[in-house]
């Protein structure tokens, strides 16, 4: 069969379109350890408001909160991850361990970062399976994948496994027989709630009676 110039056009155009609609990117990575001192979830996000406030106020660090996420009616115990480089870079991720060998996340931004969460950091050649923070102190209860990214984040060729866009979901597959975490931007996965565990709870509500009591001496 012979194809005329308008009818190759259209031919091309289609696998291009094709092309666009599901793509498979290569992997990118974020590393898990020695942004700086573990401060804790709350802790790490106050400095990066500090820093958003004040440029000058940069004091790098790394911190998080076990939560729980409820994709698709299946619950992933995860973590939120908040981190600040030395360079100013700066975010909150949500970090979801894959339960089975596939995950789809549809989002609400398909261009944010979003990849597959590493243990270490640049290139570690411990092939580590716990993140540290910046005084090698281990970040237990911190999902990550063992090994480590390039610097902070970056692109690595991961055997086994797949990270396939299409649109605005994003499927994860994991061929291998080690566990897969996976991270996107905070807010950016669409139809799921994140629950804090009791110990966050916890936290809070000791935050906000030492603030009433407070109110209530000044009153």
């Amino acid at each position: 069969m012979r194809f005329s110039a308008p009818a190759k056009t259209l031919v091309l155009l289609l696998v291009l379109l094709v092309a666009v609609v599901t793509s498979s990117r290569a992997t990118t990575v974020r590393g898990g350890s020695t942004y700086g001192d573990n401060a804790g979830l709350l802790g790490c996000e106050a400095k990066i408001d500090a820093f958003l406030a004040d440029s000058s106020n940069l004091d790098n660090c790394e911190g998080f909160a076990a939560t729980t996420f409820n994709i698709g009616g299946t619950t992933y115990a995860g973590a939120l991850f908040a981190f600040l480089q030395p360079d100013g870079v700066n975010g909150v991720l949500d970090i979801i361990p894959l339960i089975g060998s596939s995950l789809t996340l549809n989002l609400v931004n398909p261009l944010a970062p979003t990849g597959v969460f590493m243990c270490g950091s640049f290139d570690d050649p411990t092939n580590p399976t716990v993140a540290q923070d910046s005084t090698l102190t281990d970040m237990t209860g911190l999902p990550c994948t063992a090994g480590s990214s390039p610097g902070y984040s970056g692109t690595l060729n991961l055997a086994g496994v797949q990270v396939n866009f299409s649109g605005n979901e994003v499927t994860f597959v994991n061929g291998t027989s080690s566990g897969l975490v996976v991270f996107t931007e905070d807010g950016n996965i669409q139809g799921t709630t994140t629950a804090p565990e009791p110990g966050s709870l916890m936290l809070l509500g000791v935050g906000l009676l030492a603030l009433g009591r407070k109110i209530h001496r000044t009153s």
